[in-house]
């Protein structure tokens, strides 16, 4: 029999004609609402009901995830975002290529890897590069100028960091991006690749961390593991953060892996997806940040 757990939908609002059916669906024990969310609670759904489940609240723009039981914060000791489509909106090193001139090309590559088909991410990732090479290096500074946070990040991150969980930009991105990004956000701390500049010029070369190699989805889960380790805790205790190929091992050893409108490749991966809500949502599934919920009533 599957294990008993609970099935929690989150979104701006909910008809009541979705709370009713899908309690049916689901045989739910008990329904409790509060703002922006409704939990099902001591549900023991067969695979296909649980999909189920889950295809009708993406039909109604809902987000949802199947959680053991009630879900405590405290069980968690850190959280990993990856940066570019996650903690801010853009990709920045396409919004820099455009403005070098090198857009097209370098988004083309970008997709590509994200989505999956390009394999080899460092390969990808140096190839992108190499289109700047020459380029004035200005252009980083105006894309972090005008780097726009994703919504709900700063309202979770309060949060996690008042209940003492440490948070870290995890990104195959720059440096140059990732450490004022983690710095305005008050993050512990950042893991990110480095971009060549000398003379006010891109080199057009890459490297990983102290010139080791560049971090892909290998160097990602490795760090995971090694800051969890730190932390004297597993990867079981972290919740990973993310939007592409790239994301996918660490996603994957997570306690609870997110994706934020992520691609295709990585939703099998992910308990949750946010299609809909801000990243601030996931305060409502830990029951120490979850909004006052009582039971509903049509």
């Amino acid at each position: 029999m599957p294990a008993q757990s609970n099935f929690v939908c989150l979104a701006p609002f909910f008809d009541d004609a979705f709370i009713r059916e899908t309690r049916e669906l689901l045989t739910a024990h008990a329904v409790l609402t509060g703002p922006g969310v409704v939990r099902f609670t001591d549900v023991t759904p067969e695979e296909s009901v649980r999909d189920a489940a889950k295809a009708k609240a993406a039909e109604a723009h809902c987000d949802s995830v199947f959680t053991p039981g009630e879900l405590m914060l405290a069980s968690f000791k850190a959280f990993f975002f990856d940066m570019d489509s996650t903690l801010v909106t853009t990709e920045t090193l396409d919004e820099m290529a455009e403005i070098c001139g090198t857009g097209e090309e370098c988004a083309r590559i970008t997709a590509g890897t994200m989505q999956g088909t390009i394999k080899n991410y460092a390969e990808s990732l140096r190839a992108r590069v190499a289109l700047l090479k020459g380029h004035d290096a200005q252009a980083l500074e105006t894309v972090r100028a005008h780097t726009k946070i994703n919504p709900g990040v700063p309202e979770l991150l309060k949060a996690l960091h008042a209940h003492g969980v440490k948070t870290y930009v995890l990104s195959s991105g720059f440096t140059a991006m990732t450490k004022p990004l983690a710095e305005s956000l008050g993050m512990t701390g950042y893991h990110s690749n480095v971009i060549g500049i000398e003379n006010g010029l891109f080199t057009g070369e890459v490297t990983g961390p102290d010139n080791g190699p560049i971090i892909d989805a290998a160097g990602k889960l490795a760090f995971v593991e090694k800051t969890m380790k730190a932390l004297g805790a597993t990867p079981r205790e972290a919740v990973c953060c993310g939007d592409g190929s790239n994301d996918i091992l660490m996603v994957s050893a997570a306690g609870l892996g997110v994706g934020f409108r992520p691609k295709k490749v990585l939703r099998p991966y992910c308990g949750i997806t946010l299609d809909n809500c801000g990243f601030d949502a996931l305060l409502k599934l830990f029951a120490e940040t979850a909004p006052r919920l009582e039971a509903y009533t049509e």
